[in-house]
């Protein structure tokens, strides 16, 4: 493990701060997800560049500058990107990526000696993980994102300058609750004290429902290979679909709530909304547990 930091360094440049971080989270990551997932682990975070920005410049900033296909999960505090390399070979008659390459962007806003700083870096580990293997599936025209249970579809142009239209994002609210789970996990294992995200609570508290349902082993065997068994489980009652429909929607409306431009009024109504789609998801957790434990009984 010491020569895989080295390595880290010397390749990246990384200063003491961000190698201190490092190896903090990366051997807690192992430890979380299982020794079966370390070279997955290990090989992800070495194939990705991680940008700490300063006051002169945004996450979106970094973004802009980066060239090709890009594509990126983020918010204000911190994004994962990944910029693919994409040409359409005439002799094949399809398309075909030559290269990837990813990179975390982290906001000056955050310190990662700092337990918010240490969060936002493991959050995006995390996503980088969940993608790594099987992330990209090239099929016709069409490439398909996947981050976990998350998925991304988008249409791409015969062109020199090959571009991308988005034409279907789905399971964003389910990928993201498990991955707040397993960045409280994970950062309250650090830092040896509990740690509590407050962002998207609905689909937080969900993925806490999921893993009591079924089994850690599972869940990150859907996450990180790309497993189709938790999508299998929960669509054999007919629920996947309403499912992550309820999540998104939830995560759509928090986005709302916390918009500066929300009046006092409108997140009144939006807060009312949150709480009846938090029953309705409740809801498909009691049916999926109750039908577990009659399959169990059986």
């Amino acid at each position: 493990m010491i020569s895989y930091f080295m390595l880290l360094q010397k390749k990246y440049g990384y200063d003491d701060k961000v190698m201190t971080a490092l190896k903090k989270i990366i051997p807690m990551m192992i430890s979380y997800y299982g020794i079966k997932y370390q070279d997955i682990i290990l090989e992800a975070i070495l194939k990705t560049e991680i940008i700490c920005c300063d006051a002169s410049c945004t996450v979106n900033m970094v973004e802009k500058k980066l060239k090709g296909f890009v594509t990126s999960i983020k918010d204000d505090s911190s994004s994962y990107v990944t910029v693919l390399d994409i040409k359409f070979d005439p002799i094949v008659n399809n398309y075909i990526i030559d290269d990837v390459n990813n990179y975390v962007v982290i906001s000056h806003l955050y310190n990662l000696d700092s337990p918010k700083g240490i969060a936002i870096l493991t959050k995006e580990l995390c996503h980088v993980v969940k993608n790594y293997f099987k992330g990209f599936n090239l099929k016709d025209d069409l490439i398909i994102k996947k981050v976990g249970m998350r998925e991304e579809v988008f249409r791409l142009s015969k062109k020199e300058d090959i571009k991308g239209v988005m034409v279907k994002s789905s399971n964003k609210g389910l990928e993201e609750g498990l991955t707040l789970f397993d960045v409280e996990s994970i950062t309250s294992s650090i830092l040896n004290d509990k740690y509590v995200e407050f962002s998207y609570d609905v689909v937080k508290d969900l993925a806490y429902f999921l893993h009591k349902i079924y089994s850690f082993e599972d869940i990150f065997q859907s996450e990180i290979l790309k497993s189709s068994y938790l999508e299998e489980e929960i669509a054999k009652f007919g629920l996947w679909e309403t499912f992550n429909s309820l999540l998104d929607y939830s995560m759509s409306l928090e986005d709302m709530i916390n918009d500066v431009n929300c009046s006092k009024k409108e997140k009144e109504t939006l807060l009312n909304s949150k709480e009846k789609i938090k029953l309705k998801i409740l809801e498909v957790l009691s049916f999926l547990t109750m039908a577990r434990k009659k399959e169990e009984v059986k």
